[in-house]
Parts: structure tokens; sequence; C-alpha cells
């Protein structure tokens, strides 16, 4: 198989909410044009690590909370400076939940003042969706699933229909159970465990996991590979042997890894 045809994974981020100096909050670039997540500012780290923001066709929200969003009015901006090169004809298509992601497109183009300067918009649609609604691109067949978070949120199933690959990533979600069934034989689960090397109660209100829960839905899912992501560095290492002792092929992605499937 040619490196075409293979799917590629970069992790941009990897950290939490609030990253770290020099780090980036959760967010993964597949195949170089989608972009899933945008943390604080995806394009700088993007450049940071030599990939190119241009590329991207795609980006995947999968919930409207700060640090997953943040970056989309720096993207758009990027993109309409270049627009002037004419570096950029395609539009960017912006995915996310139906309730809420064309309120924030909405938001980021006030904040970018579109109304004042219309060099600054370039080409940008909406793509609404509620969980269990599908979607495609040129290169990958979506999947969405319902994630367990104080505000709407999608898990998405990415399965490239060259490779054959999948890739699931769960976004923010605390432990729920029809997420196994959701990642089953993925290549790689991509999965929350903010909480670290703990297992959180589900019906509290914070919406997110720890490593246990995390290695709990790779049992069920069996993955190639889990990858725990959005966890301070702290916990890290705590969080990584815990969930190894459930699901042997645990790993913790370097900020700038890059995976190639199928493994």
């Amino acid at each position: 198989m040619s490196p075409s045809e293979r799917t590629t994974v970069r992790f941009i981020g990897v950290d939490s909410c609030v990253p770290e100096q020099g780090q980036e909050t959760a967010c993964e670039l597949l195949n170089d044009d989608v972009l899933v997540d945008t943390g604080w500012n995806a394009v700088m780290h993007m450049r940071r690590f030599g990939w190119d923001p241009l590329a991207i066709s795609h980006v995947f929200i999968t919930h409207c909370h700060h640090d997953h969003y943040l970056g989309v009015a720096p993207l758009i901006f990027y993109r309409a400076m270049l627009a002037k090169q004419e570096k950029v004809r395609e539009p960017l298509f912006i995915v996310g939940p139906r309730t809420e992601i064309g309120f924030v497109v909405e938001g980021a183009l006030n904040y970018l003042q579109t109304n004042r300067y219309d060099d600054v918009a370039g080409r940008v649609e909406v793509v609404a969706l509620r969980p269990g609604e599908g979607y495609e691109t040129e290169r990958f067949q979506v999947k969405t699933a319902q994630a367990i978070h104080p505000t709407v949120a999608l898990c998405y199933r990415f399965d490239d229909k060259q490779s054959g690959a999948s890739v699931v990533i769960t976004g923010d979600t605390a432990y729920y159970e029809p997420l196994g069934r959701f990642a089953a034989g993925a290549d790689v689960l991509i999965h929350d465990a903010s909480a670290g090397a703990t297992r959180r109660d589900p019906l509290t209100a914070y919406g997110h996991s720890g490593a246990l829960d995390a290695a709990k839905i790779a049992q069920e899912a069996r993955p190639k590979r889990l990858y725990l992501v959005h966890c301070s560095e702290t916990m890290l290492v705590d969080a990584l042997g815990v969930a190894r002792n459930m699901y042997r092929e645990t790993y913790v992605p370097r900020q700038g890894e890059v995976v190639e499937l199928p493994l």
C-alpha cells in the first residue's frame, strides 16, 4: 500500500482544557485535510510541525465548548488571507452538533468583523448533524454517535474508503456503554481521559472520562490501539499505567506524533 493510500492521524494537540505552555488541547488531523476540533489555535500548531492548514477541507467539531472551537476563527482568517494570493479555492466545511454549530460559526465570523471586512470570511459552509446522522467526504464515510457531556456532543467514526482503516474520536464524554459498539473493530480509538487514572461517575455534571473508563470502552470495542488524550501532563503516567492493566494496547500520544494506518 502506497503512502497516499494509507490513513494518517496527526496529533496536533493532546493536552487538557487549559494546555501547558507550548502545548495544545486535544485536536487531530486526518489525511492532512480533515481537522477534528480546533483547540485554542490549531493553525499555529500545525504550522509549527510543518503541516499545511490550507489543505484542510473539513472541520469536525465534537461539541461547542470553548477549548474545542476557539481555533475556528483563526483558521477562517488564515485561509482568507491566503486566498488573496489565490492559494485557496474550495470552501471550508465546518461540521458539528445541529443545535450549536451554526451559532459558533456565526460568532467566529462576527469576531472577525466580516460585516466591515468582507475579505476575511472566505468561503465557509456549515453542516449541522444530529447524533446518529452520517456524512461523507471524498475519502471518509463518517458516522456519529451521542456523547455524554453537559452540552450536545458528537463522537465521530471515520472509515477510510480507500485504506479501509477506521478512526474513532470521542471528544469529551463520560463513560457511555454504546460507544463500545460504535467503536467496534476500529484501528484507533482516541478517547477522553480528562480525569486521569480514575473512573469518573457518568452521572456527575462534568461529562468526562478517566483512563479506566476509556479502557473499559476499549475492552468492549477491541480497537488495535487506544490513545488517551485531553489529560493533564501531571496525570499521564498513572493514567497510562492503570489503562494498560485493563487494555494492553493503550498509548499516550505526543503532540506532533504521526500514526499511519492500517497498523
